[in-house]
């Protein structure tokens, strides 16, 4: 399966299984591992003056209240700071305002904060993005939506694209943990439709590991907490789901 590594010396992709595992385990068990991995992400980051704001969205994403259904503050935390490390390893040049946008990309959504407020903490570059990032989750199946959504995402900022392709990617690892057949298969279809298109112009990197996840998704269909398969059956046994699409 496939793998995408930066350097001997820092994580950007393992495997799907590696990548997956170690978010589930994070789940069931949460540790120092994201911060850690951030903590040497940073570092990746010549400007000094670059490092301290990213360092201060760090602690204000920390101080929010966080309303999200199922998950602590800590493991729901653990999404931002993932994507937030991948942009800082995967996009070239890395802006600022991009990190700091992976790190708040859902807090309109998740939390008290409003437009104005993120503009007064971090900057209106970033609350715009944060602003265009955020999804209307009455419409987020409407195809006509989702159109304008990413057209509008293809429209601006490129860092802004990097992180949405980035959030969508992280959050694919545990897709299988959804029981719902109906909603999974409507949200690889929209990452075959507008997502990976979406890539291939923004980060062309990450575009085979994507399609590959995407297929392994398609492959394992839904798969709680703890349960190890076997891939084969799992693969038999989700070629229904796919030939739906």
């Amino acid at each position: 399966m496939a793998s995408l590594t930066q350097s001997k010396s820092c994580w950007v992709l393992r495997s799907i299984e590696e990548e997956r595992e170690w978010r589930r385990a994070f789940i069931n068990s949460p540790d120092k591992s994201v911060e850690r991995e951030f903590a040497k992400a940073i570092l990746s980051i010549e400007s000094a003056e670059a490092r301290t704001n990213i360092e201060k969205a760090v602690g204000y994403a920390q101080s929010m209240d966080y309303y999200h259904p199922g998950q602590s503050k800590e493991i729901y935390l653990a999404h931002p700071m993932r994507v937030a490390i991948l942009y800082m390893y995967l996009v070239r040049p890395v802006d600022t305002d991009g990190v700091i946008t992976a790190l708040l990309h859902n807090v309109l959504e998740v939390s008290n904060v409003d437009s104005n407020k993120l503009a007064c903490e971090v900057g209106i570059n970033v609350a715009k993005a944060v602003e265009m990032l955020t999804i209307d989750r009455n419409q987020q199946w409407e195809k006509k939506y989702k159109e304008g959504y990413y057209a509008q995402l293809e429209a601006g900022p490129r860092f802004v694209r990097g992180v949405k392709v980035l959030d969508k990617l992280d959050n694919l690892f545990l897709l299988c943990l959804n029981p719902s057949d109906e909603i999974r298969g409507m949200y690889l279809r929209e990452i075959e439709a507008w997502l990976i298109p979406l890539a291939e112009r923004t980060l062309p990197k990450i575009v085979n590991y994507l399609q590959d996840l995407v297929a392994d998704n398609w492959r394992i269909g839904y798969r709680p907490y703890g349960l190890h398969w076997d891939r084969n059956e799992a693969e038999d046994g989700a070629k229904g789901d796919k030939n739906e699409s």
